[in-house]
């Protein structure tokens, strides 16, 4: 009898992330391919490097942005605090099975931010979520990666649900700009060395009202996430997004009604992060 797993949960340490959207554990695979000298088709293959990655998209904004802390700063995995994703068997004939899940854990390596993203109008509004990568590595020995059978399903407590916020502004879109470096031992398939080499921000801003274009433009300081009460339309609890140090640029007003698109790109000061959380 066939078998299907569905969306499930990520966690990282002891914090389990739910409301994931998306999630995929992905391997990019470099070959060897051997031919004798002018042969059509290649005599052997051999795998010469794999690249493990684990993403996952969830709605659950605020616990995924503790973790990272306020500078969305990088974590590391340890066997005492991996990260594991997991996907939920369906059941035939039911919903899910209450007891069997698949799952994939990274115990070296790290985590990091991708992106985050708000909609604030006009209606119907989006539930903001972000984007979250897992980076693997080998011991040296070990396959990065290790396949868990017969999973108990994770919980998480509380459900969260927050939408963007700001005068005028429709959306808009945090790039955190991770550019990460792998590097392995000779003779090995498995990198052993992952460094978060640079971050460069940027965040999309989509306004209702168009203005100056080019350097001219307003600066925007900020971008915001209001929670959504069970029961009700918006609260008053904010998540803020604070850039430090930053360029503000009109790009393109363009559409029907029409978009004035701003992108702000933060840097450091020496002392604070591009981009600080509060809220969290």
């Amino acid at each position: 009898m066939s078998t299907e797993y569905t969306l499930c949960a990520l966690k990282i340490g002891a914090v389990v992330i739910g409301q994931i959207t998306d999630q995929e554990v992905s391997v990019a695979v470099e070959e060897f391919l051997a031919a004798d000298s002018g042969a059509i088709y290649s005599l052997d293959a051999a795998v010469n490097a794999e690249d493990y990655r684990i993403r996952a998209t969830t709605q659950q904004v605020k616990t995924a942005l503790g973790i990272f802390g306020a500078g969305m700063t990088v974590i590391e995995l340890t066997a005492q605090a991996p990260a594991i994703l997991y996907f939920h068997q369906f059941a035939n004939k039911g919903t899910r099975t209450a007891a069997a899940c698949i799952a994939y854990k990274v115990e070296l390596g790290f985590a990091v931010v991708q992106s985050v993203r708000g909609k604030a109008g006009p209606p119907p509004l989006n539930l903001a979520d972000m984007d979250i990568e897992i980076v693997a590595v080998s011991d040296g020995t070990n396959c990065p990666l290790t396949l868990l059978t017969a999973q108990a399903i994770p919980t998480f407590t509380t459900a969260e649900m927050y939408v963007g916020s700001g005068t005028g502004i429709k959306e808009w879109q945090i790039d955190v700009g991770n550019q990460i470096h792998m590097s392995g031992d000779g003779g090995l398939a498995w990198h052993t060395l992952c460094v978060l080499r640079r971050q460069q921000p940027q965040i999309r801003v989509l306004k209702s009202t168009p203005g100056e274009l080019g350097s001219a433009a307003t600066e925007i300081g900020a971008v915001t996430l209001l929670d959504v009460p069970s029961g009700g339309i918006r609260g008053e609890t904010p998540i803020t997004f604070t850039f430090n140090q930053k360029q503000t640029t009109a790009r393109r007003v363009g559409g029907d009604p029409a978009d004035y698109e701003l992108v702000i790109t933060p840097t450091y000061d020496g002392t604070n992060t591009p981009i600080i959380v509060t809220g969290i």
